[in-house]
């Protein structure tokens, strides 16, 4: 099983739990409040380091320069940030800021909103990943996320450094399917960029509120007519669609074992916590795609991998936060 790395986005979460979603205008308690690491790229690296280890799971970034709470949360969560780009000290002036998502969890219902800024920061590009990470070995999987579309461009650049990369290493084409690229699509995103994406991915993670956006309004619809719409035939399409489940529609060529008929779309129930309750759905989605990835990577098929991580998934939505979550083992199945 070759190394993971996580490309995206890398922010301060200030998260607040509270006992009912707030009254415009009103003053009231909180339960709890907590600053973690957020970004869907890191929130997935810090599940994947609990499955396989800081070695085997990389996050790649731009991260504060010298900023003592950043550093001691990257050692908290144990992530690997050697290969992050550093920013300057120029680039961290007090105007400016750092990455935040203020978060607010009602525990009635487990739902989370959020309010987020990326700030006025340099986000990596293809150059700095190619910097960073001139060589593809030791790695078998690249996940991308592309939910800043400000910084699109900079992510198809790095996509486009792995891919190319991956081409001029791999003689063949079993070579060449031993680096996986996956993409996450959280929001919709201009059409010609979409193509770029769909020319270079393997994988797609395609969220319900992407989904919603072109009008598709279940899983199962979503699957097939992203496949459809971007001509995406050659790739395999996951769709998480909450408490309903997942979908999946396997593409034509894929490095892992798929579904008995990789013409059919299976969808997979949700797991509901052992605990009974829903307490926090904060970063649930890439949990279940940290999950996804770990799993295919270390060799599961297509099928066991996805119970697995909805299983995992379904968990965490029965805890606050990510730390210390229930893995199923290697024979779990439903």
């Amino acid at each position: 099983m070759g190394k993971i790395l996580f490309v995206g986005n890398c922010c301060l979460d200030v998260i607040t739990y509270v006992q009912g979603y707030p009254e415009e205008d009103s003053d009231l308690r909180f339960l709890d409040q907590t600053l973690t690491l957020g970004g869907n790229a890191t929130n997935s690296a810090k599940v994947a380091v609990q499955l396989s280890g800081p070695e085997s799971a990389l996050l790649f970034s731009a991260i504060p320069n010298g900023n003592a709470l950043f550093e001691n949360l990257f050692k908290h969560h144990r992530l690997n940030t050697s290969l992050c780009v550093v920013r300057s000290a120029e680039e961290e002036d007090a105007e400016n800021g750092v990455p935040m998502t203020v978060c607010l969890v009602n525990e009635l219902n487990g739902s989370r909103t959020l309010l987020s800024s990326l700030g006025n920061k340099r986000w990596p590009n293809g150059a700095d990943l190619r910097g960073h990470l001139p060589s593809l070995d030791g790695f078998s999987w690249f996940h991308f996320e592309t939910g800043f579309t400000s910084k699109i461009e900079s992510v198809v650049e790095m996509v486009e450094y792995v891919h190319s990369a991956r081409n001029k290493t791999s003689s063949n084409v079993a070579e060449k399917s031993q680096k996986i690229i996956s993409i996450e699509f959280e929001h919709p995103l201009d059409e010609p960029i979409m193509n770029k994406f769909v020319a270079f991915g393997n994988l797609f993670f395609i969220s319900k509120d992407f989904a919603r956006a072109q009008g598709w309004t279940t899983m199962h619809e979503c699957v097939t007519m992203f496949q459809d719409k971007y001509g995406a035939y050659h790739s395999t399409v996951i769709c998480p669609w909450g408490e309903k489940g997942v979908a999946v529609k396997c593409g034509t060529s894929v490095p892992f074992p798929c579904t008995d008929n990789d013409s059919t779309v299976i969808e997979l129930p949700a797991h509901f916590p052992s605990n009974g309750r829903v307490v926090d759905t904060l970063a649930a989605g890439d949990c279940f795609v940290a999950g996804t990835v770990h799993f295919l990577n270390a060799g599961d098929g297509l099928r066991q991998a996805l119970i697995k991580a909805t299983f995992l998934a379904g968990e965490s939505v029965g805890q606050r936060g990510l730390m210390g979550l229930k893995v199923p083992s290697d024979d779990f199945s439903i």
